[in-house]
């Protein structure tokens, strides 16, 4: 009521906003996966929150679209072992706002710590089964273009993320 409406007032339909980014990688937050120093908090308390101001964006600017930057597929994917922190149903029940949901899921890869087995780069959009489009909102070039097996060029990621139906 005192910071995100005003902002959403003044700016929330601005030609210039592609969409709201509520955190950039929570993760490191967290009990469960985090590396930052000093107190750690629940995941609970990011998916509440996330819910929460992803409800307030979608009511006060209808139409406008709501992300996360998370750091890994591992927590936006419920393929194999991994666990989709951020489903609607997860962020519902840790929020309670219906209007409280990603538009799109934004995932950072970086192989140095993930390897292949995490890669957007190696697998289809299709292959992570989520209910909504996937954005790879970070990566590193360099790497990306030789120093993981099997490396390639810049050019070739990007042409694999269009191929591979990411948005």
């Amino acid at each position: 009521d005192n910071a995100l409406i005003p902002i959403l007032d003044k700016l929330g339909d601005h030609p210039a906003v592609m969409t709201w980014e509520i955190f950039n990688e929570p993760e490191g937050m967290t009990i469960n996966y985090g590396w930052t120093n000093g107190g750690k908090i629940q995941f609970s308390d990011v998916q509440r929150f996330v819910n929460m101001t992803a409800g307030a964006i979608h009511r006060t600017v209808p139409g406008a679209l709501v992300s996360n930057g998370s750091w890994s597929i591992q927590v936006s994917s419920d393929v194999g072992s991994f666990n989709n922190q951020y489903s609607k149903e997860k962020l519902f029940d840790a929020g309670g706002d219906p209007d409280g949901y990603l538009d799109f899921y934004q995932i950072h890869y970086y192989p140095e710590h993930w390897g292949n087995s995490h890669s957007l780069f190696h697998r289809p959009a299709t292959y992570w089964e989520l209910d909504a489009p996937i954005v790879i909102g970070e990566f590193p070039a360099d790497t990306v273009a030789g120093k993981t097996k099997p490396g390639f060029s810049i050019e070739e990621a990007y042409r694999r993320a269009v191929e591979y139906g990411y948005a």
